[in-house]
């Protein structure tokens, strides 16, 4: 089990040109992390079609999205806007 930020949805809200500057500084965050401690950055930008490419390099044999894991409250549950940020997926070896 896996999430992230998903990068396809965060950059088509990035792009919405009727997002306020606020909005579009906590979306960056999102993108880049937040960057308020040595652990708080995102190095690589993940979207399905590549998770799904490195599992299976990795000899995963089912890679698949999820909604949701519904185990906690964390931000792979996070709706800014309504909108699911987070690439969630299983991945069964």
């Amino acid at each position: 089990m896996v999430c992230v930020p998903d990068m396809d949805v965060l950059c088509r809200i990035m792009i919405a040109p009727t997002l306020e500057t606020g909005l579009q500084l906590n979306f960056m965050a999102m993108l880049f992390g937040g960057q308020i401690d040595a652990n708080d950055f995102h190095y690589f930008g993940w979207n399905f079609q590549f998770m799904q490419h490195y599992f299976e390099e990795a000899g995963f044999m089912e890679v698949k999205k999820e909604e949701s894991f519904g185990l906690f409250q964390d931000t792979s549950e996070f709706r800014p806007l309504g909108i699911p940020i987070s690439l969630n997926a299983i991945a069964i070896k």
